[in-house]
């Protein structure tokens, strides 16, 4: 016969342990990082095409209207404010989809030490390092702008640390903008719990705006985040699309349903929309390629999780494993294109040569470099984070 102590201590535990949340584990979402590798992608492409000349040739013909083939890769740029409004997708979700989960914010700015600066600094010093044997050894003329400079302490430290924009490595000025925003965001997401997400989108366009106009541009400039104000409406955006794509349907309002259920058409608008306010890709500033891209990508993440469709196409193999690596790919494009710019190519090659170059090996040598050092520079910090 049970004893009866046993029985009702067994009983108090069950009770104890139903009594206690569910522990939830952040899902992971293939389709979102198929969106990361084609956001890395469209970099890679669109730094193939101007970093090697901007060259109009191969070009075809449709009755009277002629494109340029290179052209079809300029839209790769857009690939960077896609990464800002994943970036506040992949912050806002765990919080929004585990509505148990604590506002532990020293833990949140460990984990985004530990992701964003291991890798950065590991590549940022190995670049580092060659530019100044390319710079002693003279390897290449004076005239070459190729990762040298001589070196200044001051300025290595505040790159290093991403106070300011890198010299080495042009690109690394969106990494300076993202770290400003992880500051900027436990304030944003807590405004967007307490009043609307839709609310905080409509306020950071109005920021965007008002850093804009001449009266109050030269005191914004003056600031650290002035970059921050001007893309401010795509991390808002992130957070949005996270709320609508964490939260149940009947804790949404009945508009917000049926922006979910038309999110196939959302992206056919925006795809339209960039189409009839497309912005140059050279020094185009950021708030009109804000309000073009922003609309597009909010549509894009939200297909991605809720239509079957694009999940599928998204969350396609290939595309997952590529946007798995697809911050050590950011991290090494651009000086893997230079350098293969500089020695890849000769003054004999024809059109179909630099093509070949350009849009294949070049992509190649950024997908391999960038999956070597995803196991080598990033990968172990990132288990470490798990622990």
């Amino acid at each position: 016969m049970a004893n009866p102590d046993n029985i009702e201590a067994v009983a108090t535990e069950t009770l104890v342990q139903a009594q206690k949340p569910p522990h939830k584990t952040q899902p992971h979402l293939p389709a979102i990082d198929g969106l990361r590798g084609l956001a890395a992608m469209g970099v890679v492409f669109v730094h193939c095409w101007c970093i090697n000349g901007a060259t109009p040739k191969p070009q075809f013909s449709f009755h009277d209207i002629t494109v340029p083939l290179y052209r079809l890769f300029s839209p790769g740029f857009s690939g960077v404010f896609l990464f800002f409004i994943l970036s506040g997708f992949c912050l806002t979700y765990p919080f929004l989809s585990n509505p148990g989960r604590p506002y532990n914010w020293p833990s949140y700015v460990l984990s985004r030490v530990r992701r964003i600066l291991p890798a950065y600094i590991i590549s940022f010093l190995i670049l580092f390092l060659i530019g100044q044997w390319i710079y002693h050894a003279q390897i290449l003329p004076s005239s070459e702008k190729f990762l040298y400079e001589s070196f200044n302490p001051h300025r290595f430290i505040r790159e290093l640390l991403l106070i300011q924009k890198s010299r080495i490595v042009n690109s690394y000025w969106t990494l300076v903008l993202e770290w400003r925003w992880y500051l900027l965001f436990p304030g944003l997401l807590l405004f967007a719990r307490r009043f609307s997400p839709a609310v905080l989108v409509a306020l950071s366009c109005g920021v965007s705006y008002l850093a804009q106009i001449p009266v109050l541009a030269g005191t914004v400039n003056q600031t650290t985040f002035d970059q921050v104000f001007a893309v401010l409406p795509m991390f808002a955006l992130g957070i949005w699309a996270a709320h609508l794509a964490a939260l149940a349907p009947e804790r949404l309002h009945p508009w917000e349903r049926q922006l979910i259920s038309q999110t196939q058409l959302g992206v056919i608008a925006g795809a339209l929309w960039c189409l009839a306010f497309f912005p140059p890709i050279m020094g185009a500033p950021l708030r009109p390629s804000v309000n073009t891209w922003g609309p597009l990508y909010f549509f894009l993440i939200l297909a991605a999780i809720k239509h079957p469709v694009f999940t599928k196409i998204l969350g396609s193999a290939p595309l997952a494993k590529l946007g798995v690596f697809s911050y050590s790919i950011y991290l090494l494009q651009e000086p893997i294109i230079r350098a293969s710019n500089r020695f890849l190519h000769r003054p004999e090659h024809g059109i179909w040569q630099h093509l070949f170059t350009n849009f294949f090996v070049m992509p190649l040598l950024c997908i391999l470099a960038g999956w070597a050092f995803y196991y080598v520079g990033e990968r172990p910090f990132l288990k470490r984070s798990r622990k």
